[in-house]
């Protein structure tokens, strides 16, 4: 057997044991169901996903583009013995790191994970990755959408809707 063929393999194998997952979280109480079919709905779509990729390898190369990893600000890996190189860099990369995770979790406290995640993409696609407003607008509106449509209408969950929104105005 080769190793493309045992991947799918693999995969399908993932497949059906996430499908039974989620059957069996499905049949849960209303309560009981509401964080694990989350978790197994979200797995699902990854690995049906997957396992068209791998069956369709004519799908896969729709995607290649966003197979070369670019990683704003990342470069190659560097020797911190080389000459120029001075140790604060990588504490300024973590740095910067650190500032954009918690303006996402100030983002999502204060307007609410809808609106605070979408408006955290769009700041980062369009200052740290360069993006075009055009680009950054349009993946922002996609992944609120994405969000929506998991959360609230499949799972028929709510999501935080933030401290600013919670204010009696």
């Amino acid at each position: 057997m080769t190793s493309a063929a045992r991947k799918t393999v693999f995969t399908f194998l993932v497949f059906a044991l996430v499908s039974l997952l989620l059957f069996l979280t499905v049949q849960l109480g209303h309560v009981a169901r509401l964080v694990p079919l989350k978790v197994v709905v979200l797995a699902f779509g990854l690995v049906l996903f997957q396992l068209l990729l791998e069956l369709w390898p004519g799908l896969a190369r729709l995607f290649t583009p966003y197979e070369q990893v670019h990683l704003p600000g990342a470069s190659r890996v560097e020797n911190p013995r080389e000459e120029g190189h001075h140790a604060s860099d990588g504490s300024q990369r973590i740095g910067l790191v650190i500032s954009w995770i918690g303006l996402a979790v100030v983002l999502a406290y204060l307007f609410g994970f809808l609106v605070g995640i979408s408006l955290y993409l769009f700041l980062y696609l369009k200052v740290r990755a360069g993006e075009s407003l055009r680009f950054s607008v349009v993946a922002s509106l996609a992944a609120a959408t994405l969000l929506f449509l998991v959360f609230e209408v499949v799972l028929g969950s709510s999501l935080y809707e933030g401290a600013l929104f919670a204010l009696p105005w």
